[in-house]
């Protein structure tokens, strides 16, 4: 059983952590289903550079580049480059 010290100085960070993760988890779930509707409209397929296209992996921890976002917004207003 842990010292009563150290349970209180536990106490003291457990909602900090809780928290934490429950901010970041609501955050996962609301980007998900945006990242959802997206490839469900066909907007980010074709959009990624040639070596990681077609693998089906989403890369949450990835920036997104300017072509990659250019790319979306030309799908999703049906505009066609000449």
């Amino acid at each position: 059983m842990a010292s009563a010290s150290v349970q209180t100085a536990y106490q003291g960070v457990e909602p900090t952590v809780r928290q934490f993760i429950s901010e970041r988890t609501k955050r996962m779930l609301i980007d998900g289903k945006w990242v959802a509707a997206a490839h469900r409209d066909g907007l980010v397929q074709e959009c990624e550079d040639l070596q990681n296209r077609g693998d089906r992996l989403f890369r949450p921890l990835e920036g997104l580049t300017r072509a990659e976002a250019a790319c979306m917004l030309v799908k999703a207003k049906g505009l066609v480059i000449p």
